[in-house]
């Protein structure tokens, strides 16, 4: 992931500043889609929290280069078209079939502007092969959260997954990354969820040895 800005909210937009360095950084897709479909859009400072470690939503709002200088700015985002995003992708992860159908036809005939935005907003990627020790392994570089999104659900549903869920702890949704069968979101949730069933495992003995 390439963050190359900062967010700030002003009234209801939420305003990307360009950084004058953009280090590349390991971010975990799945954790990121986890946090986003779980995001309380109303929780201002959740939102720049978020957005600040990603640095921008969507191609359209992504600094313009040239030359290796910058010569745009990214635009404001409204935090109600975050909100929109989030319901959309919710919507469509239930299943593959739903995720299909919100996904855009690029006609095969000779592209025009619009098709050949289309198919670089939604499916074109930056990626390369990068050797790690005796084998290569593929490398996607991801500059704002649409791609992100599309690219950790794609590689997902390719590995097996079945659509989305809802955390059998906090009730947070969200994207298993196979057909295997899981109970909560996270780690965190699995191990306090187990700890809970423990003590109450715990208070039942003691209250039944009491009755003897």
């Amino acid at each position: 992931m390439r963050a190359a800005a900062r967010a700030s909210v002003k009234e209801t937009y939420l305003v990307p500043t360009l950084v004058r360095s953009n280090p590349v950084t390991n971010i975990d897709g799945r954790e990121a889609l986890r946090e986003f479909l779980a995001l309380d859009i109303n929780d201002v400072a959740a939102v720049v929290q978020f957005v600040d470690r990603i640095g921008l939503i969507s191609r359209g709002t992504e600094p313009i280069y040239f030359s290796g200088r910058t010569i745009g700015t990214p635009e404001p985002y409204r935090l109600k078209a975050l909100a929109g995003i989030q319901r959309s992708w919710k919507q469509s992860l239930k299943d593959k079939t739903s995720f299909r159908s919100a996904w855009p036809v690029v006609p095969k005939k000779e592209p025009n502007f619009l098709t050949m935005y289309l198919r670089e907003e939604w499916d074109e990627l930056p990626f390369r092969f990068q050797w790690d020790g005796l084998m290569p392994r593929p490398v996607v570089e991801i500059t704002n959260l649409h791609h992100l999104l599309v690219a950790t659900t794609n590689l997902d549903f390719l590995n097996g997954a079945e659509g989305l869920k809802y955390c059998g702890r906090c009730s947070s949704p969200y994207f298993p990354s196979s057909k295997h069968h899981r109970k909560f979101c996270s780690q965190t949730c699995a191990v306090n969820a187990a700890v809970a069933k423990y003590r109450q495992k715990k208070k039942k003995e003691e209250r039944d040895a009491k009755k003897r």
